[in-house]
């Protein structure tokens, strides 16, 4: 299960989870995993791009997370700027 919503305030809190829960030990391996370059990672971290529901998609099929948890993990991080 997913941790408190609190991590979820700016992309960074979703990249930490993901990569906390599926054991990777930076963001390279990360990056790796969902077939991106560490760039792109590293675009997430600084707002430059967007979490588009693209690269959503492809961390729901390298991790063991619901539809529903990842869903929430998004709506959390959304809800409270709005």
């Amino acid at each position: 299960m997913l941790p408190s919503s609190e991590l979820y305030s700016d992309p960074n809190g979703v990249i930490e989870v993901l990569i906390d829960e599926l054991g990777f030990d930076d963001d390279e391996k990360f990056a790796n995993a969902l077939g991106l370059p560490i760039k792109t990672v590293d675009q997430l971290r600084r707002k430059a791009i967007k979490l588009e529901p693209r690269l959503l998609l492809q961390m729901l099929e390298i991790s063991e997370f619901s539809t529903s948890e990842l869903r929430n993990l998004v709506v959390a991080r959304r809800t409270r700027y709005h």
